[in-house]
């Protein structure tokens, strides 16, 4: 892993994600991009390299001024980083320049902090966290609070297990190799599968993941979020890992996504993966 992006906004969440990449970059000897997408107005052009182009009816030199300016505050944001930042000041929409970002720079992580959604906002709007997830083609880890001195020896990884296969975990591999964590396997149990099926599909899991140091578990509750929130505290969990199958329009309105659920409601770092 080489890249790690923060998309930031200056705000207390984002030094959380800030404190967060700097741990995982000196253990995983990666680079750390740090993102500021300005907004523009809704009629505004652009070329195809993503650059406002200069029009009569904009005063470009304000535009270009709120640029410099913004440069100017996310230096100050860094001043406390351990190691030198790339800083990138843009303008356009959030959510897609964050996702062009990541495919044309080769960004490996993702880290955001995140105050989550709940109630009419998370079901019509959600959290930009939320978004990222949702479209990002890269791992992303959320944060809600500040980690300076986080340190991973567990990780839970929650799966169906059904229908094993190569998975995105080398992020995972990466974390579990540099802090020597333990994986703990887990499945909240609904349906009628034996123990005995449920390890056999766990072990074919790890087998074709390359995963070691792996413990396997089922937990029963009537609802799947429920049942990671009790395993993750009952077991001094470090880190929650879940894989996503990235559905927007009306697939996700009637479907929902249980990782974005987490993402949402959970207090724990949460690192979410697009499933194969």
């Amino acid at each position: 892993m080489k890249k790690i992006l923060i998309p930031t906004d200056f705000s207390e969440l984002s030094e959380y994600a800030l404190h967060t990449a700097e741990n995982i970059a000196a253990s995983l000897q990666a680079e750390i991009h740090a993102l500021k997408v300005l907004p523009t107005p809704g009629d505004a052009y652009f070329d195809k390299k993503g650059k406002m182009l200069e029009c009569e009816d904009y005063d470009m030199t304000k535009f270009e001024q709120e640029r410099l300016d913004n440069e100017h505050k996310i230096q100050e944001w860094l001043k406390s980083a351990k190691n030198p930042v790339h800083i990138v000041v843009k303008f356009g929409n959030m959510i897609d320049d964050i996702i062009e970002y990541i495919k044309t720079n080769a960004i490996d992580l993702v880290v955001m902090g995140t105050s989550g959604a709940n109630g009419w906002k998370e079901m019509f709007v959600g959290s930009n966290a939320e978004k990222i997830v949702r479209y990002s083609p890269v791992p992303v880890l959320t944060v809600k609070c500040d980690r300076p001195n986080w340190s991973i020896d567990n990780i839970l990884l929650v799966n169906d297990f059904k229908n094993p296969q190569t998975e995105n975990l080398d992020i995972v591999q990466a974390l579990q190799t540099s802090s020597n964590a333990q994986i703990h396997l887990l499945k909240v149990e609904k349906t009628k599968e034996t123990q005995r099926e449920i390890f056999q599909q766990m072990e074919k899991f790890t087998q074709i993941n390359g995963l070691q140091n792996v413990e396997f578990h089922i937990q029963n509750d009537r609802h799947i979020e429920d049942g990671i929130f009790y395993f993750a505290h009952e077991h001094s969990i470090d880190l929650i890992i879940m894989g996503t199958h990235g559905r927007t329009g009306w697939e996700h309105l009637i479907k929902g996504s249980i990782s974005e659920n987490v993402v949402n409601h959970l207090y724990k770092p949460i690192l979410t993966f697009r499933l194969a």
